[in-house]
């Protein structure tokens, strides 16, 4: 993660990080699903160095090291429990949101969430950055089905109604969904929103290419920590 120079000043940094932390789930190794939680630590290192120590609040180990390695895009920090619990990591682009990479090891394999990064340059050239993100031990995707797909012909249009199923595997969480129609390399309709989970049912109303044959209608959901899937069926233009 970049450190801007300032002298004495203090910077807002948002990183964007995917970690994951289950309320009463400090017993190391018995991380609880939950919904996502808070949670907090400190990077402490020296401008131009890529490495240096952190504090952690729990469920997290209380210290380590960390080293910040460039990624194909922006920056990646891995942190090292001094405990022997593991890995974890999160990457940034700039002063964007950035992502949980998911390669963690150990406890710390199924860290999933995001949340800001703060950094104060001090005058001796150290720094300190500082995480407060909203996390989960989870790293399990909801559950999606398209259930029903029905297509009619109203005049060049075509009516699509769709019935698909969702849930995540923590009740407590909402579930995202984006419902996309193609065909024939064109997006014909968008639809997005939210859901407690179970059924939705909705209706689209498109105008196919002359030279559609097929369209594709697929659905991607996630979950408040960004645990997605998608799936998709491919049924024949009506004529």
């Amino acid at each position: 993660m970049p450190v801007m120079r300032a002298r004495g000043s203090r910077l807002a940094f948002t990183a964007g990080l995917v970690l994951a932390l289950g309320v009463g789930a400090i017993a190391v190794g018995r991380p609880a699903l939950a919904i996502p939680s808070p949670m907090t630590w400190t990077d402490l290192g020296a401008r131009g160095e890529s490495t240096g120590t952190f504090t952690a609040a729990e469920p997290l180990c209380p210290s380590g090291t960390f080293k910040d390695i460039e990624a194909a895009i922006g920056l990646k920090s891995v942190h090292t429990c001094t405990d022997g619990s593991g890995t974890f990591e999160f990457e940034a682009i700039g002063n964007s949101p950035g992502s949980f990479t998911g390669g963690g090891t150990g406890r710390y394999a199924t860290l999933r969430g995001s949340g800001p990064c703060r950094v104060t340059v001090n005058d001796d050239g150290t720094f300190v950055r500082t995480c407060n993100v909203v996390a989960d031990f989870d790293n399990t995707a909801p559950s999606a089905r398209i259930e029903r797909l029905r297509l009619s012909r109203v005049g060049r249009a075509v009516r699509m109604q769709v019935t698909f199923a969702t849930a995540d595997n923590v009740a407590e969480n909402a579930v995202s969904y984006r419902l996309q129609a193609v065909a024939a390399g064109r997006r014909l309709a968008t639809r997005a929103g939210t859901t407690a989970g179970g059924t939705v049912r909705m209706a689209l109303t498109v105008r196919p290419p002359r030279r559609a044959r097929r369209v594709t209608i697929s659905l991607r959901v996630a979950d408040p920590l960004g645990n997605a899937r998608t799936v998709a069926r491919s049924p024949s233009l009506p004529r």
